[in-house]
C-alpha cells in the first residue's frame, strides 16, 4: 500500500496487490467520503443523434459511502454511496454511483473517527518483489511474485525443436530475448530467481548481470517456462529463495497446519468457524485466508473477523487463486490458521 496522510481527517491510499484492496475493503465503512476516479456517460442533444448514445468521461467524484463490496473478484472494490462532489458539470449532486477501486488505482478516505486498526490496514508498506525466471532450452518462463500473489508474463521461446525434431536456432538471441523480458517487468527494489534444468540458467543469469542485475539461481527445479514457475511456487524451494516475501509465510503456516492434522495435533483451526471461535478465545497465532473465505460467508461477517484478528495482533496472510497455496486454502474452508494453543 502506497499511503500518505492528506489532512487531520484523510488519507489517500493506492493499492499495489489483492492484499491492499482487502486492506481497503477492510478499512472503509459506511459513512465515510471517498474521493476518487469513474466514469460517467453524458448525453449529448444533437440532430440525428440516436437517444441512447453518449459519451463515457472520466471524472473525479467524491461519495458519501454507504455500501462497500468485493466485485466478484479480489482485485477490485466496489465503493457505492451518493455523489456529494464532482469535477464536471453535468454531474448531478444527490444521485448515486460507483467507484471502482482496482490495482493501482488512487483513492482518498474521509472519516470522521480513525481507529488504530484503520490506521494500520492503511500503513504505507511496500515489499520488494522477485521477478521469477524458469528457463531451459526450448522455453522462458516469466513471473513476478509480490506480496501473496503471482503474476505470470507471456513465455519467451526460443525455436528449438528438440532431440527428435533438431533445428538450428540462435541462442544468443534467445538469451537477449529471454533477459530483456526479464528486466521489463523488474521494478525498483525486485530481486531476480533464475532456475530451470541444466546450466542454461547460468548462462541467462551471466547474461543478466551483464546487464546490471544481480541475479540468484537456485537448484532443484528441473522444468522451465510456464510449468516450472508452477512447480516453483508450489515446492519447499520456494520458502528457502524468497523466505522474506509474504506468500513464504503463508506456505509455511499451511504446511505447519497440513503437519499438525496429519499427526492428530490440536493446534490448528479450518474453516470459518472454528477460526473465529479459536479467535474469540484469543488463541489465534496466525491465519491464512483466500477468496474462498468471501465467497462462502457473508461478507460483512468475514470483514469483522478479520478487523478482530488485526486488533488482536494476529499474522495474517491473504491468498488468491494465482498461487496452489490460495486453492489448497480454498479447498480448506477458505481459512486456516495456528494456534498458540489447543482449544477444546
Amino acid at each position: 500500500m502506497i499511503s500518505r496522510r492528506a489532512d487531520a481527517d484523510a488519507v489517500a491510499a493506492t493499492p499495489q496487490d489483492m492484499d491492499d484492496i482487502l486492506s481497503l475493503r477492510r478499512a472503509i465503512s459506511p459513512g465515510d467520503t471517498i474521493y476518487g476516479r469513474a466514469t460517467w456517460v453524458i448525453k449529448r442533444e444533437r440532430q440525428y443523434a440516436r437517444p441512447d448514445r453518449g459519451e463515457r468521461v472520466r471524472i473525479t467524484l467524491g461519495i458519501s459511502t454507504d455500501r462497500i463490496s468485493l466485485d466478484h473478484v479480489l482485485d477490485t472494490l466496489r465503493i457505492s454511496g451518493t455523489i456529494i462532489s464532482s469535477d464536471h458539470e453535468a454531474v448531478p449532486h444527490g444521485g448515486r454511483h460507483s467507484i471502482m477501486v482496482g490495482i493501482g488505482d488512487a483513492i482518498t478516505i474521509r472519516k470522521e473517527r480513525w481507529t488504530k486498526v484503520h490506521r494500520a490496514l492503511l500503513r504505507n508498506r511496500t515489499h520488494a518483489g522477485f521477478v521469477l525466471v524458469a528457463i531451459d532450452r526450448a522455453e522462458c518462463g516469466l513471473a513476478r511474485l509480490h506480496g501473496t500473489r503471482i503474476d505470470a508474463y507471456p513465455p519467451v521461446r526460443s525455436g528449438w525443436g528438440g532431440k527428435r525434431y533438431a533445428v538450428p536456432y540462435d541462442v544468443q538471441s534467445y538469451m537477449e530475448r529471454a533477459a530483456r523480458a526479464a528486466a521489463d517487468i523488474h521494478a525498483k527494489g525486485d530481486h531476480m530467481v533464475v532456475f530451470g534444468p541444466g546450466t542454461t540458467k547460468n548462462r541467462l543469469a551471466n547474461h543478466l548481470a551483464g546487464m546490471g542485475h544481480r541475479p540468484r539461481t537456485v537448484e532443484g527445479v528441473d522444468s522451465g517456462g510456464d510449468e516450472g514457475i508452477r512447480l516453483f511456487a508450489r515446492s519447499d524451494i520456494l520458502r528457502k529463495a524468497v523466505s522474506e516475501s509474504r506468500l513464504a509465510g503463508a506456505v509455511s503456516a499451511l504446511e505447519e497446519v497440513m503437519a499438525m492434522a496429519g499427526r492428530g495435533g490440536k493446534r490448528f483451526t479450518m474453516g470459518y468457524m472454528e477460526t473465529a471461535a479459536a479467535l474469540k478465545a484469543g488463541a489465534v497465532d496466525r491465519m491464512v485466508y483466500s477468496e474462498g473465505l468471501f465467497q462462502d460467508n457473508d461478507e460483512e461477517d468475514v470483514v469483522d473477523l478479520l478487523n478482530a484478528a488485526e486488533a488482536s495482533g494476529v499474522t495474517m496472510y491473504g491468498v488468491d487463486s494465482s498461487t496452489d497455496t490460495g486453492l489448497r486454502v480454498t479447498k480448506l474452508g477458505g481459512v486456516v490458521a495456528v494456534l498458540r494453543y489447543a482449544i477444546s
